[in-house]
């Protein structure tokens, strides 16, 4: 996935190269375009930090977590500046 906007960059930067992910830890990155006349240039990409194993679980039937809340808390967010979430 290539990433042209400034901030998309800025924040795919900070994740990976200034904080990092642990061994334990999974990074999400989720493309959202924005709508409107001007979406095509504004950032897109979100990132989400959660424990190993969280993607998943997400898809698992089965799985059942004993803490909702908790469970669909991430550990760190990184969305782009100005975007309604």
């Amino acid at each position: 996935m290539p990433v042209v906007h400034r901030l998309d960059f800025l924040n795919a930067y900070e994740v990976f190269e200034q904080r990092g992910v642990r061994d334990d830890e999974e990074a999400l990155v989720i493309y959202a375009p924005a709508s409107g006349f001007f979406g095509g240039l504004k950032p897109k990409l979100h990132f989400y930090i959660n424990p190993k194993g969280h993607f998943e679980e997400i898809y698992d039937p089965e799985f059942k977590p004993a803490d909702a809340r908790a469970w669909l808390t991430p550990i760190a967010v990184w969305h782009p500046k100005g975007c309604r979430v």
